[in-house]
C-alpha cells in the first residue's frame, strides 16, 4: 500500500474515534476511547466503547459525583444513552446523532460494502487515545495511531480476530505527544474502546473507514490483541452473543 494513501487515510480515521473523559470540564480523572460507527441499516450513528469502561466510568461518575464527556467539552450521560452492553465480548453501545458528531467535527466509519474496493495487504490501523499522551494542563489527551500488518480483513462474520503484536508500529500521534519507544498496548491504558480500520478506497481514491472491529482487553494473550467483530453489533445497536 502506498505511503500517499496510508497518509491520507489517517485523517479519515481519526474523525471516527474520540477520547472519553470522566471528569468535571476542568480537570478530568480517567479516559478511554470512543469509536463511532455506522450500521447500514440505521439512520443514526452509535457509540462504542468497552463494557469495562462503562462499567469503572458508571462506579466512579456516582462516587466522585462528576460526569462523562467527549473531546472533552461535549457532556455525554453513559446511563442516559446506553442501548445495549455485553459482559462476554466486553462492548457497550451508545446513541448518537449525526448532528452531535458534526459539532464535535467527528464522523462514523462503515461497515465494507460492494463495489468499495480494499487493498490486499491484509493492512489495518488501530486509533484511540491511551493515557500516555495525556496532558493534564491541556485537559486534553493525544491520539496514536498503529500500522497493523496482518489484520485478517476477510474475516469470517460474526468472528473475532487476533493481531500479532510484533506486526504492529507507531504510525502517527498529536504534536505534543512523545513518541514512545517499545509501546505496550497492552498496558497503555485508554486504548480500551479503540477501533481497528481497513482502509476503503472508493471513487477518485478517496478514503472510506472500514470498521472491522474494536478491541478488547484481554491479558491472557499476551502476543497478540483480539478484535471484537463489528459484526457482532446489530442496527439497533444491539449486541449479539
Amino acid at each position: 500500500m502506498s505511503e500517499k494513501i496510508i497518509k491520507k487515510g489517517m485523517k479519515e480515521f481519526h474523525k471516527c474515534v474520540s477520547p472519553i473523559f470522566l471528569g468535571n470540564g476542568e480537570k478530568f480523572y480517567r479516559s478511554a476511547t470512543m469509536t463511532f460507527y455506522s450500521h447500514p441499516l440505521s439512520k443514526n450513528p452509535i457509540g462504542i466503547t468497552n463494557y469495562h469502561v462503562y462499567k469503572e466510568f458508571l462506579k466512579e461518575q456516582k462516587s466522585k459525583k462528576i460526569g462523562t464527556m467527549l473531546v472533552p467539552n461535549f457532556k455525554f450521560d453513559l446511563e442516559e444513552r446506553l442501548i445495549d452492553f455485553n459482559e462476554k465480548h466486553d462492548l457497550a453501545t451508545f446513541k448518537i446523532t449525526k448532528e452531535e458528531l458534526l459539532k464535535i467535527d467527528k464522523s462514523s466509519a462503515i461497515q465494507k460494502v460492494p463495489l468499495l474496493e480494499i487493498p490486499g495487504e491484509n493492512v489495518g490501523i488501530i486509533v484511540g487515545y491511551p493515557k500516555m499522551f495525556r496532558v493534564e494542563e491541556k485537559n486534553k489527551v493525544g491520539f496514536l495511531s498503529l500500522y497493523c500488518e496482518g489484520v485478517p480483513i476477510e474475516y469470517s462474520k460474526n468472528k473475532n480476530f487476533t493481531i500479532n503484536k510484533e506486526k504492529i508500529r507507531q504510525m502517527e500521534i498529536e504534536e505534543y505527544a512523545a513518541k514512545k519507544e517499545n509501546f505496550d498496548l497492552e498496558n497503555a491504558g485508554g486504548m480500551s474502546g479503540s477501533g481497528v480500520f481497513a482502509y476503503g478506497v472508493g471513487k477518485d481514491e478517496q478514503i472510506i473507514p472500514i470498521l472491522l472491529g474494536v478491541i478488547k482487553e484481554d491479558s491472557s494473550l499476551c502476543d497478540s490483541i483480539i478484535g471484537v467483530s463489528i459484526n457482532k453489533i446489530n442496527s439497533d445497536g444491539s449486541i449479539t452473543n
